[in-house]
């Protein structure tokens, strides 16, 4: 089982005279890089709407940063950028379209090979609009993700998220069911033990999610995004089960940090690591 740690980055300044700017965004990312590294990672999951907004010349750098890190970057998160609207009246196919091209072609120079696809305010349907109709907006989008990713063959993974965060795709039992009944090569499931624990959703739904070949990624957070093994963490997520369906059920994913950013210490992310571990050499 390879494990990685979720990062966490800004967009940097991009207008003429932030040189500055972008050195210290970069110097910023070199960090979070070996702090990754330093923790014991097995490689890192990067944002790419980010990196979707880098002049050439920068984002060469940050590839050049994460190569030089030592770490590969399988999977990305935040596939679509801020202000893209997926549903209701807003929403663009064409524009959508066109920054899918740009965008899986970064993450696929980037090495990913798995995109998650959270997109919250995205793909949230605003009051009022028929949701039946939203459903609609959002399987074409889902269509135009199969077209772009099977050109770099990568993985588009559709992240349930919790109803305080969207209103729809809240659960992974929904997620699954939308890439079964879609029957695209390409679009597949992910699951979240935050969103999940947010939402009281059992974790033998990813056994279902596993044999159906269907769960392309799964990312770990305790109660209130905490590291996995925080002390005190009150009716958190019971990690030994869900890492005994996982393993049980042949999951042969990776699995991913994502916690809150006043946990992202190396000493902390280690001992964090070696529980998770621990946990998963017993099952």
């Amino acid at each position: 089982m390879k494990f990685g740690l979720c990062i966490r980055l800004d967009y940097p300044p991009t207008e003429s005279g932030t040189e500055d700017g972008q050195k210290g965004w970069l110097r910023h990312l070199k960090a979070e890089l070996m702090t990754a590294s330093q923790a014991g990672f097995d490689y890192v999951e990067l944002p790419l709407s980010p990196l979707t907004a880098l002049p050439d010349d920068l984002f060469a750098q940050a590839r050049s940063v994460l190569e030089s890190s030592g770490l590969p970057c399988p999977v990305m998160n935040s596939l679509i950028r801020p202000g893209l609207k997926l549903t209701g009246p807003e929403a663009d196919p064409k524009e959508a379209e066109a920054y899918l091209s740009h965008a899986i072609l970064r993450a696929q120079q980037m090495g990913a090979h798995t995109l998650v696809l959270g997109a919250g305010k995205a793909r949230n349907v605003p009051d009022g609009f028929a949701q039946e109709t939203a459903g609609q907006q959002w399987e074409a989008f889902l269509h135009q993700c199969e077209a772009k990713a099977a050109e770099q063959e990568i993985i588009i993974a559709v992240e349930p998220l919790n109803r305080k965060e969207c209103n729809l795709i809240k659960w992974v039992e929904e997620a699954i069911e939308l890439a079964a009944g879609l029957y695209l090569p390409h679009i597949r499931a992910a699951a979240d033990s935050y969103h999940m624990l947010v939402q009281r959703e059992e974790y033998d739904i990813l056994e279902e999610a596993v044999d159906m070949g269907l769960l392309a990624h799964v990312h770990l957070a305790d109660r209130d995004r905490k590291l996995p093994g925080s002390p005190n963490v009150d009716k958190g997520i019971n990690f030994q089960e869900l890492l005994r369906v996982l393993k049980q059920s042949g999951y042969s994913g990776a699995l991913s940090f994502e916690c809150r950013p006043e946990d992202s210490g190396a000493w902390s992310l280690r001992q964090s690591l070696a529980y998770v571990k621990q946990i998963w050499d017993e099952q």
